[in-house]
């Protein structure tokens, strides 16, 4: 987990960047092609509705462009399921979404 304790339970950019935490969930192909499946769990408490988008597009467009399965469960962790290159692809491209929220957030309220 990416829960930093210390922080009253938030999470880091860092730690995020630094991950190795993607761990096989399957030895059976994805897809015929044959690779493993790989699941990824990221947590995303308190920025779930900006990672998902209204009505889901930003979650869905994320999902297309890295081919990898993303959901977000009650806990506030973003699941993301494919193949390794699939997994990396979508790691980034939330870690990308969330760090354009952090900076809308520290701007305060009327200034994005």
């Amino acid at each position: 987990m990416l829960f930093d304790s210390r922080s009253g339970g938030g999470f880091s950019l860092d730690g995020i960047r630094h991950l190795s935490a993607i761990q096989p969930i399957s030895s059976s192909a994805v897809g015929g092609g044959g690779e493993s499946e790989v699941s990824l769990c990221i947590p995303v408490r308190g920025m779930e509705a900006f990672v998902i988008g209204i009505r889901g597009t930003i979650i869905q467009s994320m999902m297309q462009r890295s081919g990898a399965k993303m959901r977000v469960n009650r806990n506030g962790e973003m699941s993301i399921t494919g193949t390794v290159a699939g997994v990396e692809h979508a790691r980034v491209l939330l870690e990308e979404r969330m760090e354009t929220g952090r900076r809308k957030e520290s701007r305060g309220p009327g200034r994005g």
